[in-house]
């Protein structure tokens, strides 16, 4: 859920007892759809708040939806509640650090691999592929909760170039619809699904309108792949990358530095260069 805050601003009129509830051992955690600055008051629009039960024994009376198992929520904007629309919008848990100031947007949840040694990313969670009318409706939430004004936006989680090609199309044509000054849309996507989709399907979603796709190289070297369960070798994450790159996406690849270890540093440091290049 990312780091605990207190959240001492006075817009936000909460009761400390809501804050950090002794009684309850319930603590406020930040979950942010947006960082861009609220149309209405130009403040920034950070809070939108998931509270942990970790006792799960939060008092019913502090009108706390419930959200699943030891987990309830209570979702707030400057003082108010949010309305159902915003409070079930599908917030993805996990974003690259280059999209710190992007809409988030959950097209699939988890991760169809979901079996590298090195990634607890999305080991709680089943994979699956989130409806698009779904998908829609918190791009329609998004819009009324920004105002519109949006320029970039991500979607997760994992690998969601997996769902059809169609469908992917109308996702991201909805987006450019709804936001008409994006300048970027990008994706989480795996060597293996690039490989495995034709490029004239590539090709049509890059027409449709995302612009860039987040990969996880991790490492060059055959051998470490296999040790760390990565589900592709050297030559998938080639071929993946380089079809990605023919329909027109641009390619934004991650290495694990270290994961070689003392005993193969130089492995994979040779050969990560030999696939980059």
């Amino acid at each position: 859920m990312g780091s605990l805050y207190r959240i001492p601003d006075a817009r936000c009129q909460i009761p400390d007892a809501r804050l950090n509830d002794p009684e309850t051992s319930c603590q406020f955690r930040l979950n942010r759809l947006s960082n861009i600055p609220d149309t209405n008051t130009g403040y920034q629009v950070h809070d939108v708040v998931q509270l942990e039960d970790r006792a799960n024994a939060c008092h019913p009376a502090s009108g706390i939806r419930h959200q699943g198992s030891g987990t309830k929520m209570f979702n707030f904007r400057f003082g108010r509640r949010l309305a159902m629309a915003e409070e079930s919008y599908d917030f993805p848990p996990f974003r690259p650090p280059s999209e710190a100031n992007s809409l988030l947007l959950r097209v699939t949840r988890g991760c169809p691999w979901n079996r590298c040694a090195f990634c607890p990313m999305y080991k709680h969670i089943k994979f699956e592929k989130r409806p698009v009318h779904a998908v829609k409706q918190d791009i329609d939430t998004a819009r009324a909760y920004t105002g519109g004004n949006i320029e970039t936006v991500f979607i997760a989680d994992s690998d969601s170039l997996i769902i059809k090609t169609e469908e992917m199309c109308q996702i991201v044509g909805h987006l450019h619809s709804t936001f008409p000054s994006l300048t970027r849309v990008t994706s989480y996507a795996r060597a293996l699904t690039l490989k495995r989709k034709p490029i004239e399907s590539l090709r049509k979603i890059r027409s449709a309108g995302l612009t860039r796709l987040h990969i996880g190289l991790e490492t060059g070297s055959a051998q470490l792949l296999e040790r760390i369960k990565k589900g592709a070798g050297p030559e998938t994450m080639i071929r993946g990358c380089s079809k990605a790159r023919e329909a027109g996406f641009e390619v934004s690849l991650y290495v694990l530095l270290g994961i070689g270890g003392e005993s193969s540093w130089q492995e994979h440091a040779l050969e990560t260069a030999r696939v980059l290049n």
